[in-house]
């Protein structure tokens, strides 16, 4: 009869040091998460900064911001280099959702 191949046993103590560890690892990451995700919140525009660089730019543009607003859109695509038209009164404009930036 042959017997069943060893088992490898750890001990109580090192398998909690281990878990622990590996705790204190994801703690940190997560904290590291965090910490990018309220950086990168913190440099986003809010309405203010678009306020004002909507004004800068009329400021600098005048009239010809309203003329650059709605000229046609028309170009060559960037990879084949076929040209390219857009009717903008076919485009759907987005519709606002209230409440998301409250």
């Amino acid at each position: 009869a042959s017997s069943p191949p060893p088992v490898p046993f750890v001990s109580k103590r090192s398998l909690q040091q281990a878990v622990e560890g590996i705790r204190e690892d994801v703690r940190r990451w997560l904290e590291a998460i965090q910490a990018n995700m309220l950086a990168a919140l913190d440099q986003k525009a809010d309405q203010s900064d678009l306020d004002a660089a909507t004004m800068q730019a009329a400021n600098v543009a005048g009239a010809s911001l309203a003329a650059f607003a709605k000229r046609t859109f028309v170009g060559r695509c960037a990879s084949c280099d076929a040209p390219t038209q857009a009717d903008l009164d076919l485009v759907r404009r987005p519709t606002n959702t209230g409440g998301c930036q409250d």
